[in-house]
């Protein structure tokens, strides 16, 4: 065994004051209430970030974890701290969103600087059924289908419905959105988009899966308790929307929610509907509510999971989670209203019939022009 060097014991001298070592439990819990407190104050931050994943059991779970807890860290006054640091590092969440000031709601009348299909509120009434034109494998009907992931599979389930006649449907979907969250997507701005982008005969709209929240206003946060001035607001949110796809020769169907299996949002359902069926009937011939639960819902009204087919087979029309609509569930969304469709929009209507005239020229005979 060689002995050591004492000529090299000063290399490595002793520490003078020994360091005093820090339990592992105590480090573990510091990291974890770090880690408690980072989450409160981003609260928002995760949400956001949550409910713009694609559906499914990951967002589901994460979903049920954060906004819990986003609740109560805005009742704590947590969340202005993320806002305020955003502010003073110039990435300020955007505010720039369509603001709903000047927006008439039904039985409110229209302003002077309103027009129809317009900012201002619900054009004037229409007495009359309105005539359209006759849709050709040429110049098919445009169908524009709009909204949040609830709407998923509403492009299939009525380009499948719509099949061999001459529609072309034309899908616009944004998951994690809603008419709630303006700063995420502005809606109003998106459908003023397409409509100018895409110039539709028909619009589906189905929205407000993720709106059982707080509204973001370029004003700060209207938050759900104050129950009559967010139903002021969500309802100029609707208005809006309804102004804009209300168009000469434009037929609208906004779909209301299915019951939900998430109670917190099911709280909502009833509101969110009502508040689109009085705007809608605001507007005859013009926007068309369409109550979905009739072809969701369970024998008791209320949320289903499975529900018989035409043969009495069990189908599966809802989700895992609670709340979006399976392919078959939305076959049977579909079916409320395609039919309807199709006639009021001439879809089964031969198409214009060439014609010759006496002087040899080629010309057209067609019905239901508009």
């Amino acid at each position: 065994m060689v002995s050591p060097n004492p000529d090299h014991d000063d290399q490595f001298p002793g520490e003078p004051t020994p360091r005093r070592r820090v339990p592992a439990g105590i480090t573990i819990l510091t990291m974890a209430v770090t880690l408690v407190i980072i989450v409160f104050l981003d609260a928002d931050g995760l949400t956001l970030t949550a409910e713009r994943q694609q559906p499914g059991f990951e967002r589901t779970v994460a979903l049920s974890i954060i906004r819990p807890i986003r609740s109560l860290a805005r009742g704590l006054h947590l969340t202005g701290a993320r806002a305020w640091v955003a502010e003073v590092s110039g990435h300020r969440q955007s505010g720039d969103f369509t603001s709903t000031r000047g927006v008439r709601l039904a039985g409110q009348g229209r302003s002077a600087t309103s027009r129809p299909g317009g900012a201002g509120g619900p054009s004037a009434t229409t007495t009359t059924l309105p005539s359209y034109r006759v849709p050709t494998p040429a110049d098919p009907l445009r169908v524009l289908v709009a909204g949040d992931s609830l709407s998923g599979y509403l492009g299939p389930a009525l380009d499948k419905a719509l099949s061999g006649l001459p529609a072309k449907v034309i899908a616009d979907e944004h998951v994690g959105t809603g008419l709630a969250r303006p700063d995420v997507v502005d809606w109003p701005r998106e459908i003023q988009g397409d409509m100018d982008r895409y110039n539709p005969d028909v619009v589906v709209l189905f929205i407000g899966g993720n709106d059982d929240q707080d509204l973001r206003t370029p004003d700060g946060w209207l938050p759900t308790s104050n129950v009559d001035a967010w139903r002021a607001e969500y309802e100029r949110r609707v208005a809006q929307i309804m102004n804009i796809v209300t168009r000469p020769g434009v037929t609208t169907y906004w779909l209301g929610l299915p019951p939900m299996a998430k109670a917190h949002l099911q709280q909502f359902v009833g509101t969110i509907n009502s508040l689109i069926e009085t705007e809608a009937a605001a507007r005859p011939h013009q926007v068309v509510y369409v109550d979905t639960t009739p072809a969701l819902a369970g024998p008791d009204g209320g949320f289903a999971t499975y529900l018989p087919d035409d043969t009495g087979r069990s189908v599966q029309v809802r989700a895992p989670d609670g709340v979006h609509p399976t392919p078959a569930g939305m076959d049977r969304i579909v079916s409320l209203f395609v039919s309807k469709l199709i006639a009021l929009r001439h879809l089964n209507t031969p198409p214009p019939v060439t014609t010759t005239t006496g002087s040899g020229q080629a010309g057209t005979t067609t019905t239901g022009e508009r």
